[in-house]
């Protein structure tokens, strides 16, 4: 008796093995033909700092209160508007992705972007940057229908008194650097976003 509940308990261990490789295989093909994607991660590089030490220094406490206020900012540009009121607000698009721009410490590493969920129909979308008056510049990603607003990121505009971080070193000036500029960004956004 014992040997045939041995050999039940495998029996049903062997069907819920090919249960679950069938639903495995139903659902990846479910997938597929859906057209679903995965989320695009889309990277900001930074090639005006030593990539080691930019990374070493990231994780300094005096950069979380930064990194909280620039995630705010970046919810208030990312509100949902035609791009006539972008540009109203910011100015015309610019024409290239300006040089002179330097991702902040306390920013993001990349924009994490919605995948493309059906793959018929035109794709439009696009990246645009605008100026922020002379402190700055909003980089705008807009999704495959051309009007969304898919993700946003703040850069800071570099003048004579930028510091790039080539050692832990220069990490108090460039902290210092920072804080004025985000201060001065914080200031022209909430004099010009709409207030909702």
């Amino acid at each position: 008796m014992l040997l045939k509940k041995v050999e039940c308990s495998d029996l049903v261990l062997l069907r819920r093995g090919k249960l679950k490789r069938h639903f495995t295989f139903f659902f990846l093909l479910f997938l597929f033909m859906s057209g679903a994607s995965a989320d695009v991660i889309a990277p900001l590089i930074e090639a005006r700092d030593d990539l080691k030490t930019r990374q070493a220094v990231r994780q300094r406490a005096e950069l979380k209160p930064l990194a909280d206020q620039y995630t705010q900012l970046v919810q208030g540009v990312m509100v949902q508007r035609p791009t006539q009121a972008i540009e109203v607000i910011f100015g015309p698009v610019l024409s290239a992705p300006p040089e002179n721009r330097v991702l902040p410490l306390f920013g993001p590493e990349e924009v994490i972007l919605p995948g493309k969920l059906n793959a018929k129909g035109p794709n439009n979308d696009h990246v645009d940057f605008h100026a922020v008056d002379e402190i700055g510049f909003v980089q705008f990603y807009f999704g495959p229908d051309g009007v969304s607003l898919h993700g946003a990121a703040l850069y800071l505009r570099v003048d004579d008194q930028f510091i790039p971080i080539r050692s832990a070193g220069d990490f108090t000036e460039r902290l210092r650097w920072e804080k004025s500029r985000l201060e001065a960004l914080t200031k022209w956004l909430n004099e010009h976003l709409p207030k909702e």
